[in-house]
């Protein structure tokens, strides 16, 4: 079965920033977009939110490298007692 390609219609009008000058006052944005005090309380929650998250993840990040530390500090002092226990044992063995 043959398909007949389909070609798409160019755009008849071409976009032009200039038409939205010439509307009516009537046809402009709804003022929601307009900030208001109670957008300027949400925006400031929200900013609120988010440092006091980025607080607690600074403190978080702290922690865990700390405990991270303290892992490789046993690790290394493990691997200390080891290697010494093998030289004791090839002592005992020659």
């Amino acid at each position: 079965m043959a398909t007949t390609p389909v070609s798409m219609p160019e755009q008849q009008t071409p976009f032009k920033p200039s038409h939205f000058e010439t509307l009516p006052h009537s046809c402009s944005l709804p003022s929601t977009h307009a900030p208001t005090s109670a957008t300027a309380a949400r925006q400031t929650q929200e900013e609120d939110l988010l440092e006091t998250m980025l607080n607690k993840m600074v403190k978080s990040t702290t922690q865990a490298n700390e405990a991270l530390d303290d892992a490789l500090a046993f690790i290394e002092q493990s691997d200390q007692r080891i290697a010494a226990m093998d030289a004791n044992r090839h002592q005992q063995v020659a």
